[in-house]
């Protein structure tokens, strides 16, 4: 497991992976070039991103890190969809790129 600390919140993503380098990313909140770069250098096989909820400083690189290696994001609940609508609008209020992720499929 590597533990990332990212974006201005300092919030945590994990990067966690088996014996056979089979891999997810929990809450990547940013900085995805770094996290793709680590990915590849550890020649990990990724096979999701998962999301615990969809504030945007866990949200921010899941998009483009499912664009780049064509997997799923997976997560959270149902009752967090308006938290991946209002994304746009978070971004806003602390002077950051604007993010976006659609709604992922449900864990529950």
């Amino acid at each position: 497991m590597k533990l990332f600390q990212l974006q201005p919140f300092q919030q945590n993503c994990s990067l966690i992976w088996d014996d056979e380098k089979n891999a997810a990313i929990i809450d990547p909140g940013g900085n995805a070039e770094k996290l793709i770069q680590r990915i590849e250098e550890l020649e990990l096989n990724l096979k999701a991103v998962l999301l615990t909820h969809g504030h945007l400083d866990h949200v921010g690189a899941a998009e483009t890190i499912r664009d780049h290696f064509n997997i799923e994001i997976w997560g959270s609940q149902e009752e967090d969809r308006f938290l991946f609508e209002s994304l746009p609008q978070q971004s806003q209020q602390f002077g950051l790129p604007l993010y976006f992720c659609i709604y992922a499929r449900s864990l529950v």
